[in-house]
């Protein structure tokens, strides 16, 4: 008991970031033809109200279902 209150908590921020890097990795193969450089990307920091491991992980999860779910195509806006 008392090693895991000495333990660190984790840095939730890292963990939604990795967790949208891996998920856009994970779908980068259905987005044709999109230049690196142009790629969708999130860099940042979670909402507030995401305080804890298990809300973060539902928001994750909640995004991959989403993006299963949909169909890319690629639009140059400028």
């Amino acid at each position: 008991m008392m090693a895991e209150m000495a333990r660190q908590p984790p840095n939730l921020d890292n963990l939604m970031n990795e967790g949208i890097a891996f998920i856009i990795e994970r779908y980068k193969s259905e987005i044709p033809d999109c230049p690196v450089g142009k790629r969708p990307v999130m860099i940042g920091r979670r909402k507030p109200p995401y305080d804890t491991i298990d809300k973060v992980m539902k928001r994750l999860d909640l995004i991959i279902n989403v993006m299963s779910a949909m169909n890319f195509i690629v639009v140059d806006v400028q």
